[in-house]
């Protein structure tokens, strides 16, 4: 079977489901630049002098719904993070926000380096998801390639920059299909 997946924001417990993108809720179904669903999850992490998303500098998790139990409780991120959630929010986040940073781990990703696959070269999976991600693995439509960044990020506080902290770690996590 599947697993599905949705963005959220754990210090809130706010969520946005991909099915109010039109998207699948599989997590390679919606992992990928320009996608609409991701590019609002983004819009809510900006985090600038002119913007701040109300996410920016919380801890994100791309909950899978087979993912193990949270501590103390009976039920998963997934299960616990149940209603409504957020409703459509934007359409895209503005193309000039490139870094995905980890405030916890002091790292930080380029958008523009994750390196294109594709027949035509024009298809890139989105690390913000994968990076993200608990439970993956466990079902259909999860990420499959052996990659050390998958969930590596799961639970720290994210934001989305026009330019990195300069004092921050670039890492380049290559996920390709």
């Amino acid at each position: 079977m599947g697993q599905y997946y949705v963005a959220v924001n754990m210090d809130d417990m706010e969520h946005v489901s991909p099915h109010k993108y039109d998207n699948g809720a599989k997590l390679m179904e919606h992992s990928y630049v320009g996608n609409n669903f991701v590019e609002a999850v983004e819009f809510l992490l900006i985090d600038d002098e002119e913007q701040k998303g109300r996410w920016s500098g919380k801890r994100i998790v791309w909950a899978g719904d087979y993912a193990d139990p949270e501590e103390d409780k009976n039920d998963n991120l997934y299960a616990l993070a149940d209603g409504p959630g957020l409703q459509m929010l934007i359409e895209a986040s503005p193309s000039n926000y490139h870094y995905l940073v980890n405030l916890d781990l002091k790292q930080y990703v380029d958008k523009t380096k994750c390196p294109r696959y594709g027949e035509d070269n024009d298809w890139q999976i989105h690390p913000l998801p994968l990076l993200t991600a608990d439970g993956n693995g466990r079902g259909g439509g999860d990420y499959r390639e052996d990659n050390d960044y998958v969930g590596a990020w799961s639970r720290n506080r994210i934001a989305l920059m026009k330019e990195p902290p300069a004092e921050y770690t670039e890492i380049i996590p290559n996920f390709t299909e």
